[in-house]
């Protein structure tokens, strides 16, 4: 059995081509076997009916020429069929006996001739002449009983329907207005008898209203071609068995091959770095398969160890989630430098969220999100997956998560990557914001205006500016100092960072000024919130070692109008500002 293997140790496109090779050739040798076939039965069958055909016509002239030289000077009024018949019955033998040993010795298969006259009865039939002469010739006669009348048949009445006429007339019986006797018409009929099938031709003779008629059986005409027809089932058959057993045992060398590689290769997919190699038994396409499957096995056994080591010095980790919302120990980076404690086989919503009311929500979410991908609805899984929290705070870090859904064999998992952003959110922190107060740049403000603009004009809804400035602050730094200076700006901060969160856009401008984008607020909300504003700051004290001092702003208010740019909203709500100072400072004047 080995070296039988070994023998069809075939590389893999090779073994592919040879069956489809042979099956091509089985095609062909078929499809030229069949046509040759059927090509065979069309061409005995126009033989026999070309035979049967002359047969029929000679005969049926070399009787008419006989009989019309026997009725030279007879009264042709005075005689009938039978008495024509009677007068020439001998010779008409003569004629059928001769006429088939002269010209049809080739004709090998059985039937029979009869002669009949218009109304079916029959005169003359060949098992007669067979019993009368007693001679074996090549024309095998095929005996069956005759009845003594055909009239109600079908293959009479469409001999006698033929009216195509080949008529040859003669002076000698022009007188008496009657056609010689020759054939008037002939052709070809089949019919059914004793439930076989025959082929016939038939000849139609005018004066004695005779019909001579010549058969084959079908079955016997078409033997040679039903020989042929078994060897090509017979090789055909035993063909495709050879074939099949040729191709099986390909197949199964290669499947057996095969399925060992997908089971690997499923072991490994499924997170079995620990399985033992393949053993390569081959050198052909699927043995180089088995061997990159084995070094890829290797490889990731190595990569995924550095990279739990990487992602732990990295402060970044993945988590892989199944449907019962555990994390599984053989996919997941432990990620101790995030969490501060082994989170493998701990639930997703415990590790992740403190608050009990998150928890439940998002374990809803995912039982959702593996619900609808188990019944095929991926969209609907990922509509749920964008609502999970792209960040949050773990272990008092920031942690950014990303979520992919992939799909493990007939499960889902959800992978999620997380990635400690702390040191990122300080630096852009720091780009975006006010080392001194906490509050956003000039730089950012004037990003986050044009960003809201764009918003209120493609939405067409409301949107306020308000420009703040301390009063009297250069007076604070050159009576106090810098530091206190410092503390005024720290605490007018907290202030607005306090009374104005989730209303509007804070941002120091620059110096002790200051600018508040409120969108979706209309000018009279906007003014309502820049008097609570005066009126904060005015109550509030800023302590400062022993100092204790009260301030005041003064605040400009623009609002948004179709078509105004950033640059016009500001230049207009520091006019409104510019006005507040001139008419006496802790006060908010509209542009």
């Amino acid at each position: 059995m080995a070296k039988l293997k070994d023998f069809f140790h075939f590389r893999g496109l090779y073994a592919k081509l040879v069956v489809i090779s042979l099956i091509l050739v089985i095609m062909v040798i078929l499809t030229l076997g069949l046509f040759s076939y059927f090509n065979f039965k069309q061409t005995l069958l126009e033989m026999a009916k070309r035979d049967l055909m002359l047969m029929s016509r000679q005969i049926t002239s070399e009787i008419a020429w006989h009989i019309s030289q026997s009725l030279v000077g007879e009264d042709l009024e005075k005689l009938t069929s039978e008495d024509i018949f009677s007068l020439n019955s001998e010779n008409i033998k003569r004629i059928i006996w001769n006429g088939r040993w002269l010209g049809l010795e080739t004709i090998s298969f059985a039937g029979n001739v009869y002669l009949l006259d218009l109304n079916g009865k029959v005169l003359f039939n060949s098992q007669d002449l067979s019993k009368d002469i007693g001679t074996e010739s090549n024309y095998k006669v095929d005996t069956y009983e005759f009845k003594d009348n055909y009239g109600g048949e079908k293959f009479l009445k469409d001999i006698l329907n033929n009216q195509k006429n080949m008529t040859v007339k003669n002076d000698y019986y022009k007188s008496l207005n009657k056609d010689l006797i020759r054939i008037k018409s002939n052709g070809y009929i089949t019919y059914v008898r004793n439930g076989e099938e025959y082929i016939a031709s038939y000849s139609k003779v005018n004066l004695l209203n005779w019909v001579l008629v010549v058969d084959g059986k079908k079955e016997d005409i078409l033997a040679p071609a039903n020989g042929i027809g078994n060897i090509i089932f017979f090789f055909g058959f035993a063909t495709v068995i050879v074939v099949t057993f040729i191709i099986s045992l390909i197949a199964k060398h290669i499947s057996s091959s095969i399925n060992s590689a997908v089971d690997f290769a499923n072991e490994i997919a499924s997170g079995n770095l620990s399985i033992s190699p393949l053993k390569v038994d081959s050198q052909d396409e699927i043995g180089n398969l088995v061997e990159h499957l084995n070094d890829m096995r290797s490889n990731l056994e190595i990569t995924v160890t550095n990279m739990k080591n990487l992602l732990d010095n990295a402060g970044q980790g993945f988590l892989s989630i199944s449907g019962n919302c555990y994390v599984d120990k053989e996919y997941s980076a432990e990620c101790k430098n995030i969490f501060g404690f082994d989170i493998a086989n701990k639930k997703l919503t415990d590790i992740l969220f403190l608050n009990q009311n998150e928890r439940i929500h998002y374990k809803k979410m995912l039982k959702g999100i593996f619900g609808f991908a188990s019944n095929g609805n991926l969209n609907k899984s990922q509509e749920l997956i964008d609502l999970l929290p792209k960040e949050m705070e773990i272990n008092n870090n920031h942690i950014e998560c990303e979520y992919k859904l992939v799909k493990n064999k007939d499960n889902f998992k959800l992978m999620v990557i997380l990635t400690d952003i702390t040191e990122k959110k300080e630096i852009q922190e720091r780009a975006i914001k006010d080392g001194l107060t906490g509050l956003y740049n000039q730089t950012y403000f004037k990003t986050l205006l044009s960003k809201e603009l764009d918003e209120s004009s493609q939405n067409i809804r409301d949107l306020s500016l308000l420009m703040i400035d301390i009063d009297n602050f250069k007076s604070v730094n050159d009576t106090y100092g810098h530091q206190v200076g410092d503390e005024v700006l720290r605490s007018f901060a907290k202030v607005l960072k306090e009374n104005l969160r989730g209303d509007g856009i804070v941002a120091r401008y620059g110096g002790e000024e200051f600018a508040i984008v409120l969108p979706e607020v209309g000018r009279e909300n906007a003014i309502k919130i820049g008097r609570r504003i005066n009126r904060l700051v005015r109550n509030m004290v800023v302590n400062y070692e022993e100092l204790a001092l009260k301030v005041t702003v003064s605040i400009g208010v623009a609002s948004y109008t179709a078509g105004q740019s950033s640059r016009l909203l500001i230049t207009n709500a520091d006019k409104a500002l510019y006005q507040a100072k001139i008419d006496g400072k802790d006060r908010l004047c509209v542009a």
